[in-house]
């Protein structure tokens, strides 16, 4: 059986920001590439950690005056581990999914090389993990307990789901399933238009879960884990819901979920 080498879900020279760059032009680079997260590196391209979303909005919120001239470095930073492409994948994707990261940082010396996202490991669980990827999605779908309408205000269901990050939400309207979100991905999209709005790079209205699900599908039941995961990557999606052929919803499932399940049969391709 083989192992998954680090370098099949590594990205390479991927963007990233200075530290000394204005906050303005780090959450100008998250908007433009519709992502959460960023490396920071110093001048000479030695890695510091992750400026997120969530951490810019909290420095603004912090301090509304000085805000908008603060620099990158000034925001807490996390995800600071670097891991070597010589390594084993499982550890980072262990962090990621353990402090609910979007990417992990690769090089060698404090010099950051690439980057592992949650995408790229879907790519490869729908790839080439045939064997624990026919597993049906029914067999791992988790129970839906709650139907968020899509006219809910955002700030609304943000602040319902702030205990229990990793949760899926489901999205209706009228009834009918839209698509899904894990709460801590809305979360970090808020954040993103709230910080846009704070130093004026877009006068956007508030962000509606119907704009932020767009491009999410769904699965049906009896569809295999490994297809589910090709559809998360394809409609660049961390969550779906579940479907069956006559248009009742069943239940959802999360990269989360299918990544957890990868790690769990790691040795079984």
């Amino acid at each position: 059986m083989a192992s998954l080498p680090t370098c099949a879900v590594v990205t390479y020279n991927p963007t990233v920001i200075g530290r000394d760059e204005p906050l303005r032009a780090a959450v100008a680079e998250m908007a433009e590439s519709d992502g959460f997260a960023l490396p920071v590196v110093d001048a000479d391209r030695s890695f510091l950690g992750l400026a997120t979303s969530s951490a810019i909005a909290e420095r603004l919120d912090a301090d509304r005056d000085a805000g908008p001239d603060r620099k990158v470095g000034d925001v807490e930073l996390a995800g600071t581990s670097l891991y070597s492409v010589d390594d084993s994948p499982w550890p980072p994707l262990t962090a990621m999914l353990r402090d609910g990261l979007s990417l992990a940082a690769v090089g060698a010396d404090r010099r950051l090389e690439g980057v592992m996202t949650r995408r790229d490991y879907l790519r490869e669980f729908a790839d080439q993990w045939a064997v624990a990827g026919s597993t049906p999605v029914i067999e791992q779908m988790a129970d839906l307990h709650e139907l968020v309408e899509a006219t809910r205000a955002v700030d609304e269901v943000v602040r319902s789901y702030r205990a229990t990050p990793n949760s899926v939400i489901p999205i209706v309207h009228g009834g009918v399933p839209l698509g899904a979100v894990i709460a801590r991905d809305l979360a970090a999209r808020h954040d993103l238009a709230r910080c846009e709005s704070i130093l004026g790079l877009r006068n956007r209205p508030t962000l509606s879960l119907l704009h932020s699900l767009a491009s999410c599908g769904h699965a049906q039941p009896g569809e295999s884990l490994a297809d589910a995961a090709r559809r998360m990557v394809e409609a660049d999606a961390t969550a779906l819901l579940v479907v069956n052929k006559a248009g009742r919803l069943m239940g959802s499932l999360s990269a989360d979920q299918l990544l957890e399940f990868l790690v769990a049969h790691r040795h079984g391709r």
